[in-house]
């Protein structure tokens, strides 16, 4: 037999809503106890700098508190991005960790990227992080040059 209890607040897990399964048998002093946890905390470790059109980047994003591990996710202006990622669990599942390998390209300046994480045993339990691309292009500024000059010619 299964039970299930839903909370509201847990004064040990700010702002959570765990789900309890509790698993027994008729007779045997034994159960397990089962804690489903929302993500605490997600965060994109971006550099601080812009990124080179066409250099390949990997960008990190980590979430904490999850039971079990969080699932991450990586959106580009509201859009979903799954090629390119690669993810890690570490601290016995309360540390998820996804390195997105990023090519950026003059159109990706200015975009909004984010990292989702989300518990699937935890309704709602989505929180993200975003990080503005800035993004450098040297040959396209060579570009605008060489064409305004050839324009004044």
């Amino acid at each position: 037999n299964t039970e299930s209890f839903d909370h509201k607040k847990n004064p040990g897990h700010k702002n959570s809503t765990p789900v309890h399964k509790i698993k027994y048998q008729v007779g045997t002093p034994s159960a397990s106890l089962q804690v489903a946890m929302r993500p605490l905390e997600v965060k994109i470790a971006a550099p601080h700098y812009p990124l080179n059109a066409g250099s390949r980047k990997q960008i990190i994003c980590e979430t904490t508190g999850s039971r079990p591990r969080a699932l991450l996710s990586w959106w580009l202006d509201g859009k979903k991005i799954g090629a390119g990622t690669t993810d890690t669990v570490s601290d016995g599942g309360n540390l998820t960790v996804s390195t997105l390998h990023l090519v950026p390209t003059p159109n990706d300046d200015g975009k909004i990227l984010s990292c989702r994480a989300e518990n699937p045993a935890v309704p709602n339990s989505a929180i993200e992080d975003e990080w503005t691309i800035r993004v450098h292009c040297e040959y396209c500024e060579n570009s605008l040059v060489l064409f305004m000059h050839l324009i004044q010619l």
